[in-house]
Formats: structure tokens, sequence, C-alpha cells
């Protein structure tokens, strides 16, 4: 019977991983993105699987830390991407670790779990219990993150390029790309009314947030945590080439 793990490669395959492995090599002159396309069960995935044990057969002597993820599996923010992303990317190594190996993503991605832990569990000020009206504010405060990424893609309508929205606005009429931008301004408006509230009725009376920057990022987190996040890939490269990748679902 024939093998199910059958692989035959491909002039493509081999010029991706030379590409790669050049990008590597010299990564001042090099793209920092190659994009595999095509029709859903041509073999994308399979061959991202054999790009990974090609290029690491490659570079010898020189390891690459890979840090890969499906978007078959359920991720409902942005936030959730590069938690997965950086769950999978090894650690230093001790012997190698020093101001540049510093991982910024995982100290604030702690401390805003923890501070909407205790924003959830610890009444405010004045407060003998968590009331309801707290915990509402609470579940407000989540969907700012939540809602995060529905903003800016709209937002991007406007003139974003390369947006999924973007496209959509240019093959609609005039009418309905202003119907979009109204959404837009509401769905900001909204926002900023709601981060008032959130700070003048809970993270002013809160310990967990009386400092100002912990205020900011429980606020905003996501342009915060994504700075972060990208200031730790570039730390961990520094030490050791760092690979993503992304297998996006066909109905993206």
């Amino acid at each position: 019977m024939a093998s199910q793990n059958l692989h035959l490669p491909h002039k493509q395959e081999e010029k991706l991983i030379n590409e790669v492995t050049e990008a590597i090599a010299k990564p001042d002159r090099s793209p920092v993105m190659f994009n595999v396309w095509g029709i859903g069960g041509v073999g994308k995935s399979t061959l991202l699987r054999k790009f990974q044990e090609g290029l690491s057969d490659r570079i010898q002597g020189k390891q690459i830390d890979f840090a890969a993820i499906t978007f078959d599996d359920n991720y409902a923010t942005p936030l959730d991407v590069m938690v997965a992303l950086h769950k999978d990317l090894p650690p230093i190594p001790f012997l190698k670790r020093d101001v540049l190996a510093k991982d910024i993503f995982s100290e604030k991605y702690k401390t805003y779990k923890e501070t909407l832990a205790n924003l959830n569990n610890a009444p405010v000020k004045g407060k003998e219990k968590v009331e309801s009206d707290q915990l509402d504010r609470v579940k407000q405060l989540t969907k700012l993150l939540a809602n995060a990424g529905i903003w800016v893609g709209k937002t991007a309508a406007s003139g974003g390029v390369g947006n999924p929205m973007t496209e959509f606005a240019a093959s609609v009429t005039t009418s309905a790309v202003g119907s979009v931008l109204d959404l837009t301004i509401d769905g900001a408006a909204s926002a900023l009314s709601l981060k008032d509230k959130l700070m003048d009725e809970l993270l002013l009376k809160h310990e967990a947030t009386k400092d100002a920057e912990v205020r900011e990022l429980m606020l905003d987190p996501l342009p915060k945590l994504t700075q972060a996040f990208v200031e730790s890939l570039v730390n961990h490269a520094h030490k050791t080439p760092v690979v993503l990748v992304l297998d996006t679902y066909s109905k993206f």
C-alpha cells in the first residue's frame, strides 16, 4: 500500500528554502516575508512542514527557532495569535541570555492578565465586596481587546492598503463606503466614551490600577502588547534566527 506521507519535492520548494536561507544569512539585504499561496488542498501545509525540515538541514551548525500556528484553530483576537506564537517559540538557552534577550512580551502580558484578574476579584476602594456594576465594567474592559481588531479593520477602509475592508470598500458604491466610514466613526466614538467610563468608574478606583502605565495598558492593550511582542521577537533574533510560519485557512 502506498505511503500516505509521500512527498515529491518541487523546484518551487527548493527555491523557497534557498531564498529563506539567504535571508537568514543576510537579513539586512533580504525580504522578511515569503508568501506561499494556492487553492485549497494543493499542499501548502505539507510544503510548509517540509520547508521547516529542509531549512533546518540546510543551515547546519546554526540553530533556527520556529514558531508555527495554523488558522484552522480558533483565535478570537490578534492577541491570541501572538500568545500562541510566543508559546511555540523555544526559550533562549540560559547561557545565551543577556539584556538583549529580555522577554518583554511575557512581562507585559503577565501584568495584563494578573491586573484583569485583580479587577475581577477584588473590590474597588470604598466597597467591601465586588459588586455587579464592577463586574460589568471588567467585562467591558475585556471587550476593548476583542473589538480592537474590528475597529482597526474598519479604520483601514478610509485608506489602508492590503486590508480586506479596503478591497471591499473599493468595490462598492460611494454611499456604501460612506456607511462603512460612519460605522468607523461611531465605533471610535463609542470606544472613547467607554474608555472614559472605565477610567472614572473602575481603573481610578482600584488598587490594581493605581499605576498610570498599568491603566494605559488596560485601556489600550492591543497596540501595547503588539509592540512588546515585536520587541521580544527582535530581542530573540539577536541570539537565534526566528522563523514564523503562519498557515492560514482557506476561508481567510
